[in-house]
């Protein structure tokens, strides 16, 4: 396969073409779309791109947000904020930021999908694959109604990883070692979540080249040399991934407890699919005049769940039109399709209960964003075996011409650009104030980041930055001092370079920091640190990227030792 020949580039371009068509509305209208999640998005890239420009990073403390700030970075997705607030920091415009974001991870998962089926496929049944993944219904949904960048975004590191996969065990390029372990770092580093949703597909798909390529045999011995060095490389590219993003991941599971968020025991919402949605080819719509979201039924696509019934279809009955390993990873691939429609279903519930650790998922029907991938897959499949080019061109163009009504916003909003650097209320829910707090919209404006609230004394001389306020304060008795800000374990107050105690559950100061100076002429610092729990995150992701950047100067030596088995 000639990837960058004429042809392929000209499918490439059509491809290009296609997939930006369903984010062309986007940039059509000014300003942006009613969407359920889009503006917290648009404002964390705002905000985001404030701190960068004081120099601050990783980003964890958001000083503007929410009335007297939150630890956005915490508990938000990263990898996207910090793309849209690199582009804010040259364009100035944070909801253009968020367009071109969310568009980089509409087409570059449409793009690195089809060069993935290039693998098993040519180029017309990879390019029908690829354009009915561009338009599935769930993402469309993301893109116009839930404002989903986080999971949009994602959609880019499930296809590098099973062409690296693919590089790495069956081309033998040692190279792909390195962009596994990079690309799973991203994807856990854009949304967990479909860092294990996403493993339902590229884990099966690992062993499925492991017995292809002859790392292992159901015959005995079943684990060899060969077989702990081919497994053993790729799980550890994948592992030093994961320690790449521990600074992120390490701190939301263990903080999330100063969250409400953090108090329930089961994070599952059961807003579980009916048949209805399985079955119902119409798009809903509230009202006419609807001034929010537009109406939204979530939907995996008839014409998706289709494409799987046919796939069994000719796996019973066509089998021999397929390569073995082929016909088992299409089982492999539509058994998890039919698994996670399944958990989208009340029916499902009793394995939610049975296994918390799905319910982190919080929606079941957000096993949609593992599924949306696999019926392009199994249509690329069909369409190469059965070598009928009208057939793919007419499959090709009911999918355009069903989905393409599909592709607008509504609603669109201008706020000025003001309005996202500073929020008065949670825009990721009340679930993520902090258990000390209330209603952050309920706090009144803050004029000033610190006052005196008991005895005599003023502030001379201030400097407030992001995550630090420096001020010199003359007491003339006992003071009581108040920073406008909601307290977050790494908060510290340093009186002439002495820690002082914080107090943040004063009834008239709920959640906010408070402190005591005595009498006399003080300097004040006022900071935000790490935690032991942040430090050691961040400590681990060091040494992955140190250990990643060893590994790579001796990946020859490394890969030599390697070669002798695999």
């Amino acid at each position: 396969m000639a990837f960058m020949s004429k042809t392929e580039l000209i499918f490439l371009f059509s491809l290009f073409i296609i997939a930006g068509l369903t984010v062309f509305d986007l940039f059509l209208n000014s300003g942006h779309p009613a969407t359920m999640d889009g503006l917290i998005h648009i404002t964390s890239i705002a905000q985001f791109g404030d701190v960068l420009r004081q120099g601050e990073f990783p980003v964890i403390w958001l000083n503007n947000f929410a009335t007297y700030g939150l630890p956005v970075g915490v508990f938000s997705h990263q990898l996207p904020l910090y793309v849209g607030a690199l582009i804010d920091l040259l364009l100035q415009d944070p909801v253009l930021s968020y367009k071109i974001t969310l568009s980089i991870g509409v087409i570059g998962s449409s793009l690195l999908l089809y060069s993935f089926l290039r693998l098993y496929a040519g180029r017309l049944p990879s390019l029908v694959g690829a354009v009915l993944f561009s338009l599935t219904p769930y993402k469309v949904l993301n893109i116009y109604i839930r404002g989903a960048l986080p999971e949009v975004f994602a959609g880019i590191f499930l296809p590098i990883i099973l062409l690296s996969l693919y590089f790495f065990l069956v081309r033998k390029k040692n190279i792909f070692f390195f962009v596994i372990a990079l690309s799973t770092a991203g994807l856990a580093l854009t949304h967990p979540m479909m860092l294990f949703l996403y493993s339902f597909i590229f884990i099966p798909y690992l062993f499925l080249l492991l017995w292809e390529e002859g790392y292992f045999s159901f015959k005995s011995p079943f684990i060899s040399k060969k077989t702990v060095y081919g497994l053993g490389a790729a799980l550890l590219s994948m592992l030093i991934g994961i320690g790449i993003a521990s600074y992120y991941l390490i701190p939301l599971f263990l903080e999330k407890k100063y969250f409400y968020f953090g108090q329930q025991k089961n994070f599952l919402s059961e807003q579980f699919l009916t048949v209805t949605n399985f079955i119902d080819p119409s798009w809903h719509y509230f009202f006419a005049n609807d001034i929010y979201t537009r109406g939204h039924i979530i939907k995996p696509g008839i014409l998706e769940i289709i494409i799987i019934l046919v796939g069994i279809v000719f796996l019973v009955s066509h089998k021999h039109i397929f390569k073995r390993s082929q016909a088992v990873f299409l089982w492999i691939l539509i058994c998890v399709a039919l698994f996670l429609l399944f958990m989208t279903l009340s029916v499902s519930k009793p394995i939610y209960d049975a296994i918390p650790q799905f319910g982190l998922i919080q929606f079941p029907w957000r096993m949609l964003s593992g599924f949306i991938f696999i019926p392009p897959i199994v249509c690329a499949f069909l369409l190469e075996r059965y070598k009928n080019p009208y057939i793919a061109l007419g499959l090709l163009l009911i999918i355009i011409v069903g989905m393409a009504p599909q592709l607008y916003g509504k609603n669109f909003v201008n706020y000025p650009t003001a309005y996202y650097h500073a929020t008065r209320e949670n825009l990721h829910s009340v679930n993520m104030n902090t258990v000390w707090t209330g209603k952050t919209e309920d706090y009144p404006v803050r004029t000033t980041q610190s006052e005196t609230i008991e005895g005599k004394g003023k502030i001379t001389d201030q400097q407030v930055r992001n995550s630090s306020r420096t001020y010199t304060v003359n007491a003339q008795t006992s003071l009581r001092m108040v920073d406008y800000t909601f307290y977050f374990p790494g908060w510290s107050v340093y009186v002439d370079g002495v820690k002082v105690p914080i107090e943040f559950q004063n009834p008239d100061f709920r959640g906010v920091i408070t402190y005591q100076i005595p009498p006399g002429e003080h300097n004040v610092r006022v900071v935000f640190q790490n935690t032991a729990t942040r430090f050691f995150a961040q400590i681990i992701s060091l040494l992955a990227i140190i250990f990643l950047i060893i590994l790579f100067f001796f990946r020859k030596r490394s890969y030599s030792i390697i070669k002798k088995y695999v």
